[in-house]
């Protein structure tokens, strides 16, 4: 006597396969999950920092207590216009510079942070032709020119905030 089996049905085959791909994938993305969980151990300003959440700059100096004071806004003569109106940071990371705070870090990096530096206002720029000429000084028979000249150029640049020219 011959027992009749069901015949296999091929979307039972398939489903298992998906199920199985899903799995997988499920375990993947924990995995990558848990790894970029885990802190970066960087090198801030010569001291090892744990760097935990996004592992940016900015966790970076959280983590730290670090905070750099921002430059200042200069006149085009160089006098403050504005203090802590510059750059609000001067970093690198593993010698590049840069200058986001959401910049990624990874374990090892080595960071250099510091203050701001200086921004000058904006300014417009003239310049104004200067032609060569010869000048005769003193008295007397005998002149020595020596070279040819050549026309020269000043520049003026005026201030947008302040107004100064310089």
């Amino acid at each position: 006597m011959r027992i009749a089996q069901k015949p296999e049905r091929p979307g039972r085959r398939l489903a298992g396969v998906l199920a199985g791909v899903g799995l997988v994938a499920v375990v993947i993305i924990g995995v990558v999950l848990f790894v970029q969980s885990l802190p970066a151990n960087v090198t801030l300003n010569g001291a090892s920092v744990e760097v935990h959440g996004g592992k940016t700059l900015g966790d970076a100096l959280s983590a730290s207590g670090i905070k750099p004071q921002p430059g200042d806004l200069l006149a085009v003569d160089g006098s403050v216009l504005e203090a802590g109106k510059g750059e609000p940071f001067d970093a690198t990371v593993n010698g590049e510079k840069v200058t986001e705070l959401d910049t990624k870090l990874a374990s090892g990096d080595v960071v250099e942070i510091g203050n701001g530096g200086p921004i000058e206002e904006p300014s417009d720029s003239v310049e104004t032709a200067i032609p060569w000429t010869v000048a005769q000084e003193g008295n007397g028979a005998i002149h020595l020119v020596e070279g040819e000249g050549k026309d020269g150029v000043k520049a003026t640049k005026t201030g947008k905030v302040s107004g100064i020219m310089k």
